[in-house]
């Protein structure tokens, strides 16, 4: 895997011709379409990793203010992010524009930027209401610059010092038990800080071009998913609008914008999805009437056909998980015995997996609160659940149980009890009953026990 990391990374920081082209990048690496995050947050303990490229290519396009040539304008952008599952409600995300292509200030052609900026964000979420079909959370991303040439064509306005935002994140899952795999339905919206205060925006070193007073925007993002077996498709829109003061007229990015966009996510393997998606800018930025060129201060007609932004891009991308991850039974328990489950008994079953395996860290949890006040508590549990035809558990007890007769180990045993029958399944002809869930806790490690 570490193998295979490398060499897509390697694959990225080595592409040609690239610029930043996107409306927005990526804030997290999981549990989003592209640019509209999901309320649902990863699992506990979970890495999740991303790297995206994404570019765009206009022939005879771009007016080079040095040679008076028109030249094609190519543009790429690569990003990278890491995700951190920190608790079943918080996620903590890092990310950087690893390298884009910039307009120079005095010069033709593009220049290669490395790390452009880095992002830091806290993803507050999986609060959920009306039996867990809807979920809330909130997003707070803090944006700082690390080569910060301010005033650069065809990107969204950036302050050039410590830009803040935070967004609603409210989704809908038509399936309440596995989220992840449900059709979804998710809307993202709040506001956007640029800390642009008596900065200068001229794009050359010896004149002075003052934005006066910091800016305010309305993010927004509203998206759909499908899941189609290993497949993810999803559509989405998702742009920002300036909220009260005016940018001055020599801002090249100061239009409102807004893109629509689609693609497939495969999930591949356990630990890698790909995917390939497409953006169309649909308001602002197709034809630029409102920057007023000032060569005096650096700011030049740059595209043949009056592009702000750009009209389209293509996304591919790659997203890695590896962490915790708990694996219950054999994968051909079933075939031992054939007549016991039908087909969709068996598909119901594997999900119930899934979800145990998910849920376990709560366990998990509730036993290390439990050490903490008793260093000595550890050993294993054995769980008898039944679980009902409408996906709730029923029934569940502990059959086994190794902990030391002391309260603290009963008050960690009622409480893991409380909590496994309070777990949802998926719905079903019968009953099942799963007889024996054997885990063993210790201060090492924490694990099912499958033999």
């Amino acid at each position: 895997m570490l193998k295979n990391l490398f060499a897509c990374l390697l694959f990225f920081l080595t592409l040609h011709a690239s610029a930043e082209v996107a409306a927005q990048s990526p804030l997290t690496a999981g549990n989003r379409l592209f640019f509209t995050q999901e309320a649902h947050n990863i699992q506990p303990g979970l890495f999740s990793f991303s790297i995206s490229g994404s570019g765009f290519t206009k022939s005879d396009d771009y007016l080079n203010p040095v040679s008076s040539k028109t030249e094609g304008l190519s543009l790429f952008s690569s990003d990278l992010t890491l995700d951190y599952g920190l608790s079943k409600h918080f996620t903590l995300s890092v990310g950087s524009t690893i390298l884009q292509s910039t307009f120079p200030n005095e010069g033709s052609g593009t220049d290669t930027d490395y790390l452009n900026e880095m992002r830091l964000s806290g993803k507050f979420g999986s609060i959920g209401i009306f039996n867990d079909h809807l979920n809330l959370g909130l997003l707070t991303t803090i944006h700082l610059p690390i080569q910060s040439e301010l005033n650069a064509p065809f990107v969204p306005f950036r302050s050039g010092s410590l830009d803040l935002q935070t967004q609603l994140l409210v989704s809908y899952y038509f399936d309440n038990v596995l989220p992840e795999e449900s059709t979804s339905l998710h809307v993202n919206i709040g506001p956007k800080f640029f800390l642009s205060s008596d900065a200068d925006f001229s794009r050359l070193d010896n004149q002075t071009a003052l934005v006066k007073e910091s800016q305010l925007a309305l993010l927004y993002a509203f998206g759909l998913k499908q899941p189609i077996g290993s497949f993810d498709v999803f559509v989405e829109l998702s742009g920002q609008m300036f909220l009260g003061n005016s940018l001055p007229d020599f801002v090249y990015s100061k239009e409102d914008l807004s893109y629509v966009g689609g693609g497939i996510k495969w999930q591949t393997f356990d630990w890698l999805q790909i995917s390939i998606l497409g953006h169309m800018l649909v308001s602002g930025g197709d034809s630029d009437e409102e920057t007023v060129f000032d060569p005096a201060i650096g700011v030049y007609k740059l595209s043949n056909s009056d592009i702000n932004y750009t009209p389209y891009y293509l996304t591919a991308g790659l997203q890695f998980e590896f962490g915790k991850s708990y694996d219950l039974y054999d994968e051909g328990s079933f075939e031992s015995e054939p007549s016991v489950l039908n087909d969709d008994e068996k598909t119901r079953y594997v999900k119930i997996e899934q979800i145990i395996g998910v849920n376990s860290q709560e366990l998990v949890d509730i036993y290390f609160k439990g050490r903490k006040i008793d260093k000595k508590l550890q050993g294993s549990i054995y769980f008898d659940i039944v679980i009902a035809k409408d996906g709730s558990t029923k029934d569940a007890r502990i059959l086994v149980s190794t902990f030391h007769e002391t309260n603290i180990a009963r008050m960690v045993e009622n409480e893991m009890l409380k909590t496994i029958k309070s777990w949802k399944y998926p719905k079903g002809d019968k009953e099942l009953q799963i007889e024996i869930l054997k885990m063993n806790f210790s201060s090492t490690s924490s694990r099912f026990i499958t033999n």
